[in-house]
């Protein structure tokens, strides 16, 4: 088994793009499966698919980095667009 620095899970609607978005990045998939999101009012279960990547520290570095950015690219889009 090989040792990770960090696990990331994903299991929204854009779960799928986000762990592909990784994998180019050289991330491992350590687990696929699928996770209970809700139970529905008429009793029936809402599952998404779970993903977990395992990464480096390097490649966890990188991905703080890329979120603190797109975090800033956001800000800057509402703040001086007024959005």
């Amino acid at each position: 088994m090989k040792n990770y620095y960090h696990l990331l899970s994903f299991d929204d609607d854009l779960a799928n793009d986000a762990a592909n978005d990784l994998l180019k990045e050289g991330w491992d998939i350590v687990h696929v499966g699928t996770k209970l999101v809700k139970i529905l009012d008429n009793g029936q279960a809402y599952y998404n698919t779970e993903y977990v990547l395992g990464g480096t520290k390097n490649q966890y570095e990188k991905y703080l980095e890329d979120c603190q950015q797109s975090e800033l690219d956001y800000f800057q889009l509402m703040f001086f667009c007024g959005y």
